[in-house]
């Protein structure tokens, strides 16, 4: 399964070195005078903007990545083994959460 999963590019995510990306905030900027602060703001706001769409796109695509490693996972249990293994668990081990966090989120 490790050897599939890495051929798909998938391996990564199911070993944990890839991390899912986080959202990050822009760092504050300095005090300037008015009409520098003004446009200091609407730069600061438009960067923050982009890094939010960039952030959520990176999400998207590791969540797609993610659901395919889990799905790959799931096809290629044996019936037998399918009645051990919850496919919500393996969702939860790829995303690292808890299933009370999934549920709540």
């Amino acid at each position: 399964m490790e050897a599939w999963l890495k051929s798909q590019g998938l391996w990564r995510i199911v070993s944990s070195s890839q991390k899912c990306p986080e959202l990050k905030s822009p760092s504050p900027s300095k005090d300037n005078t008015t009409a520098e602060s003004a446009t200091t703001s609407a730069t600061a706001a438009a960067q923050a903007k982009l890094l939010e769409v960039k952030t959520l796109k990176l999400q998207d695509a590791w969540d797609a990545r993610s659901d395919k490693a889990a799905g790959w996972i799931w096809l290629m249990l044996d019936q037998d083994q399918k009645t051990l293994v919850d496919s919500l668990a393996i969702h939860w081990y790829l995303t690292g959460q808890t299933p009370s966090e999934s549920f709540l989120a």
